[in-house]
């Protein structure tokens, strides 16, 4: 085999090197399922610029015809391993199956058949012409009848992945779209150069410069993969999440036009997504009130409703949030999550509630009953006894009762905590209302400025009402204010309750808490710590004895807020 040297085989062997170091690149990451059609690509094109190299360094046409018909084998298979890495991009893997590939591969194999037997028919290359440029001897494979086909069908598989490629362009988040235009742009390249040695314009020299192509394309891949993370899957992975989001996701853009959905949503409307895509969302869901129309002015949405499904009603959570492309509205995702079991579970729970409430209600009820006539007969045995022994045991024996008629009073009291959901309240108001219900008399009362609102449970009034029912019993005669303010901190913000009287002693602050302790057993302070705990809420006395009680109400950040009208 004669060997003649040639800068055109000098680039072709540079470019080799690096499409088959992507190729080696890609083997290595094959665990991401992209890199495997990547690895195909750059072996395929390895294959083709390997052999239009060699095929530049010699003289000979049998040489050549043999080269030739070995690197077919990867010019044939560049489309289709193209195709097959769009559809990996794209998010449509589950279309690349065996019975695909082979289906792919059936025209490139026939084409390398025809290409081996070439000499047999002259149907692919109807001849041979030696052509010398710059010195160098090229020869030239005229194209016969058949290499249309191949040519079709590698155009048709390129264009259908560069679309597929520019649509997830389009539809993709900001952050990932410039990796995705690396992409379309390395794509287009080796199709220009291609289509140049093809039509083969007049005033060019004949040499195929699609192999060196790849070396523009490895270039720009290779810049994609360092700079911004080619091939890291994560448009894959945002495309299998889509799909397997248990909500019902629907796309649409700004006129209500659905543009994409998940398997879930498809499942809701019970069409097939060809008739879904291009549907007006309400006429998908006709359900929907007028106000998710999404031309209305308002942007964002966020509401339960009910929709027939299967003949059965379900309830649903509904959002929908604008998508944005550079902070300009471009559309709306709408999202549709299925309650119907949790808000069945909430209905049965707040029957039984009621249920077990009404039952209590009637047995406290009649046990108060019994206790009131237990307490009248004791009264009257107790004024025909004389013996100090037997008066002592009635003395017992009323005590009892009247603490199981505190425990019952007790049990009426506790069974609302946490009844109803936690909701905003203003300090400042229920503190007033609290006062309201006492006699306080010539006590004066203070309220600094806490102009806050604390997500608690609705009986926090009770907060209030069981800390002034606290002063006014024990705070002894000594006691003149009663004053309340609050203090933000960094971890929250505090509620200072604070009174003048006797103060507690220290003795007994980390007992006052506790159900039942109390001179007379009261329950109102442990009722008071878990009204308060239902939303995260502490309490904690750190007065002075002598001087006064201090309670302090620790509401942790996210709990409380500004009062709105204060602001």
């Amino acid at each position: 085999m004669a060997i003649q040297f040639s800068y055109y085989s000098a680039l072709l062997f540079l470019s080799a090197i690096i499409t088959a170091s992507l190729a080696i690149y890609g083997w290595r990451n094959r665990k991401v399922p992209i890199a495997q059609p990547f690895a195909l690509l750059m072996a395929a094109a390895t294959l083709w610029t390997c052999g239009e190299a060699i095929q530049g360094l010699n003289v000979s046409l049998a040489t050549s015809i043999i080269v030739n018909t070995i690197e077919y084998t990867g010019i044939v298979m560049v489309p289709v391993a193209w195709f097959i890495l769009a559809l990996f991009y794209t998010g449509r893997s589950r279309y690349v199956n065996q019975a695909i590939i082979t289906l792919l591969c059936i025209i490139p194999a026939f084409t390398v058949v025809l290409v081996a037997t070439n000499p047999l028919h002259y149907l692919y290359y109807s001849g041979f012409t030696p052509e010398v440029v710059n010195g160098v001897t090229i020869w030239l494979f005229n194209h016969g009848p058949l290499f249309p086909i191949n040519l079709g069908y590698t155009y048709i598989l390129s264009i259908l992945a560069f679309f597929l490629v520019l649509i997830q362009f389009f539809v993709q988040f900001d952050r990932y779209r410039k990796q995705t235009l690396i992409l379309l742009i390395a794509s287009l390249v080796p199709f220009i150069f291609n289509l140049v040695y093809v039509v083969q314009p007049a005033g060019l020299p004949q040499y195929d410069l699609t192999p060196i192509s790849f070396t523009i394309m490895g270039i720009l891949i290779a810049f994609g993969i360092l700079r911004y993370r080619l091939f890291s899957g994560i448009p894959i992975v945002y495309a299998s999440l889509f799909d397997s989001i248990s909500d019902d996701v629907f796309v649409t853009d700004l006129e209500g036009e659905i543009i994409d959905v998940n398997p879930a949503a498809l499942a809701l409307a019970g069409k097939p997504a060809g008739w879904v895509i291009g549907k007006t969302l309400s006429s998908v869901l006709p359900e929907l009130p007028s106000a998710w129309n999404c031309r209305d002015s308002r942007k964002e949405f966020r509401e339960e409703l009910s929709l027939s499904k299967d003949g059965q009603k379900k309830y649903y959570a509904v959002t929908k949030v604008p998508l944005l492309s550079d902070d300009i509205e471009i559309g709306y995702l709408v999202t549709l999550r299925d309650i119907t079991e949790r808000r069945n579970a909430l209905i049965a729970r707040e029957t039984a509630n009621r249920k077990l409430n009404l039952l209590s209600d009637v047995t406290r009820h009649d046990i108060n009953n019994q206790l009131t006539v237990l307490l009248g007969y004791l009264y009257l045995v107790k004024d025909g006894v004389s013996d100090p022994k037997i008066l002592s045991y009635i003395e017992k024996e009323e005590h009892a009762a009247s603490t199981i008629s505190q425990q019952i009073l007790f049990t009426r009291e506790y069974q609302n905590i946490g009844m109803k959901a936690p909701a905003w309240q203003d300090i400042r108001e229920t503190f007033q209302n609290a006062v309201q219900h006492h006699s306080t008399g010539d006590l004066g009362i203070t309220i600094d400025p806490v102009d806050f609102e604390v997500f608690a449970d609705p009986l926090f009034e009770k907060t209030f009402y069981n800390l002034i029912d606290n002063s006014l019993r024990y705070g002894g005669e000594t006691m003149k204010n009663i004053r309340i303010s609050s203090k933000v901190k960094p971890d929250g913000l505090f509620i200072f309750y604070d009174d003048d009287g006797v103060g507690i002693p220290v003795n007994e602050k980390s007992r006052i808490f506790e159900r039942g302790f109390g001179k007379t057993g009261e329950q109102g302070l442990f009722l008071l710590r878990e009204i308060l705990s239902i939303t995260g809420i502490t309490i904690r006395e750190s007065g002075t004895p002598g001087k006064g009680c201090r309670f302090e109400l620790f509401v942790p950040n996210g709990m409380y807020r500004a009062n709105q009208q204060a602001s």
